[in-house]
């Protein structure tokens, strides 16, 4: 038998494009006026890689955001209302539903 030699169409990956790599080229492309797409071909740099590391820099910030406090007190209940909210600045959010509420969940967590 014949030993079948393969070769892999897949690059190996650039020990030199590491985080510190990609962190830089992020922060370079916020600054530009350029579009993400015209920054990266005028940069040389490979768009979906850029967009992977672009993602999880902006979701390990999100993570890494404090938690409000929030301080849960008996209050009279408003009629029909499922939750109210009240803010530091003395207003009031109240929620009748479901629907409202996870909205807001979704854009804060």
């Amino acid at each position: 038998m014949q030993a079948v030699e393969t070769t892999s169409a897949i690059k190996p990956r650039n020990p030199i494009e590491g985080r510190a790599f990609w962190e830089m080229w992020v922060k370079k492309c916020e600054q530009s006026p350029s579009s993400r797409k015209a920054f990266c071909r005028e940069n040389g740099l490979n768009y979906d890689r850029f967009q992977y590391w672009r993602h999880k820099f902006k979701n390990e910030q999100k993570s890494n955001q404090p938690l409000l406090p929030v301080k849960v007190i008996a209050a009279p209940a408003v009629p029909g209302a499922l939750c109210t909210l009240e803010l530091q600045s003395g207003h009031r959010l109240l929620f009748h539903g479901a629907a409202g509420l996870e909205q807001l969940l979704q854009r804060v967590c």
